[in-house]
């Protein structure tokens, strides 16, 4: 499937006797050739969801990664404002001793 590591090429065969009857055979190649055209278009289609589910998967991944980096960014504002403070009650209580 597309979801494995390494999908898989898929072969499909047909075979027409045409010792039977001509017109059978006529009949049975044009059917293999819509059949083809089919199995191609299905085949075609699910890639394409399948690519852009993964990219919506993606997205969303993305976003989760830019709100985190958002509250560490915010968390080292904190930190910073918190080393000030303690450098600043530091500084005072040296400056009383």
């Amino acid at each position: 499937t597309l979801q494995d590591e390494q999908p898989q090429h898929l072969e499909l065969s047909f075979k027409t006797n045409k010792g039977y009857n001509f017109i059978s055979g006529q009949i049975g190649e044009s059917a293999i050739a819509k059949i083809k055209e089919d199995v191609a278009s299905s085949i075609t289609k699910t890639y394409a969801e399948t690519i852009f589910d993964n990219i919506e998967l993606m997205a969303d991944g993305i976003g989760e990664a830019s709100d985190g980096a958002n509250q560490i960014n915010e968390g080292v504002g904190e930190l910073k404002e918190g080393s000030n403070t303690l450098d600043e009650s530091l500084h005072e209580l040296v400056t009383k001793s």
